[in-house]
């Protein structure tokens, strides 16, 4: 099957992407709304999500055909990726068990909502689907389609800010951390678990352990994230050179990737 030029593809995902993020103001502007979804208080995917992924499988197959879950770095690497996430979250896991106290009051709930939902759904949709396919696909290069996906992503956690301080700080750590997550994700040869279990893993580190609420607490608790994600970057790098190197290097930064990585599977 002939690949669909960069273009199409651009313009099919960011079109498709903005619909979902702006569904409610559209149907707004013709006096309708979302309507209801179940609430499904124990489950990995919400009710309104898993309606979205099914467009979203199905915007994949009509453009690139194939497997769609192999076009979203779902195929294959689930063991794998929880493996390598484990490791790479130890720092988070054994600092906070050791300076923090548990908290009693995180139930199953919590965790499908703010760890399982957020590390499945939030990197399918700005990691596998947006940027991923921009770039794996639509031959951007890495820094502009990791930059768009990192907007995008750290808009959806203002509500996190209280003030323009704090905002700013949310704009920024939520921007890296989206940097951070699409470059796992490529650099392990496409495998979209791993940034799915890093984020999870991460989440339920830092809400299962409450550390305290000052200075020298706050600071310990990002102590150990920047340990977390320093660790991913050099076992990363390792590893990549194990397998003969490094796939973003060079023109790849800006100017996309090669041939190899866009051929439609």
């Amino acid at each position: 099957m002939k690949q669909p030029s960069s273009i199409l593809v651009s313009t099919v995902v960011i079109l498709t992407f903005l619909v979902r993020y702006f569904l409610g103001d559209i149907l707004g502007l013709f006096g309708a709304s979302i309507p209801e979804f179940p609430y499904w208080p124990y489950t990995a995917i919400s009710s309104y999500n898993l309606f979205w992924f099914a467009i979203l499988g199905t915007v994949i197959y009509l453009m690139l055909r194939g497997n769609v879950l192999e076009h979203l770095g779902l195929f294959k690497g689930l063991g794998k990726g929880f493996l390598w996430a484990f490791i790479f979250t130890l720092p988070m896991a054994i600092g906070y068990a050791l300076l923090g106290t548990f908290n009693t009051e995180y139930t199953l709930e919590s965790f499908c909502q703010r760890a399982l939902r957020a590390g499945i759904e939030e990197e399918i949709f700005y990691r596998g689907f947006l940027f991923g396919l921009l770039f794996r696909y639509g031959r951007w290069g890495f820094f502009p389609a990791a930059m768009v996906n990192a907007v995008v992503f750290s808009i959806g956690h203002l509500y996190q800010a209280h003030d323009p301080l704090s905002a700013a700080g949310v704009l920024g750590v939520t921007s890296l951390g989206a940097c951070w997550f699409a470059w796992l994700y490529i650099e392990w040869d496409n495998n979209l678990w791993v940034p799915i279990f890093v984020h999870l893993l991460m989440n339920f580190f830092w809400a299962i352990f409450t550390i305290d609420n000052t200075a020298i607490g706050s600071t310990m608790g990002n102590v150990f994230r920047v340990a977390t994600i320093a660790l991913s970057i050099i076992l990363t790098i390792r590893m990549a050179k194990k397998r003969g190197g490094l796939t973003i290097t060079g023109r790849r930064w800006l100017k996309g990737p090669k041939e190899e990585l866009v051929s439609a599977t």
